[in-house]
């Protein structure tokens, strides 16, 4: 699949206008982006799969670290109910204890 040109659409793109941000066919580049900061279509393609590679490897690396601290709070929450049904437990008990002596 080749990129086509932004002005001309039948051409295809052999130059990325960096200033302008667009792809573009030769014609535009002598006549309108000659004076312009450019790249050559292939490198910029290449440039920006590699930045998304790289975006890629970030982003599934902050995945696991969002992963294993959702794990740590589904531990620690999993640990708090425990603890409270024991001590509520332990409450019971006592009510119980107190109930039974005041009979």
């Amino acid at each position: 699949m080749s990129l086509g040109c932004v002005r001309h659409n039948d051409r295809p793109a052999t130059v990325y206008c960096t200033s302008c941000k667009s792809a573009i066919c030769d014609s535009c580049t002598l006549a309108t982006h000659f004076d312009h900061d450019r790249q050559l279509i292939g490198e910029f393609v290449q440039q920006r799969r590699l930045e998304l590679r790289d975006h890629s490897v970030v982003v599934e690396h902050r995945q696991r670290q969002v992963d294993n601290e959702v794990e740590r709070v589904r531990r620690a929450s999993d640990k708090l109910i425990r603890t409270q049904s024991f001590s509520l437990y332990l409450d019971f008990l006592a009510l119980t204890l107190i109930h039974y002596r005041l009979r």
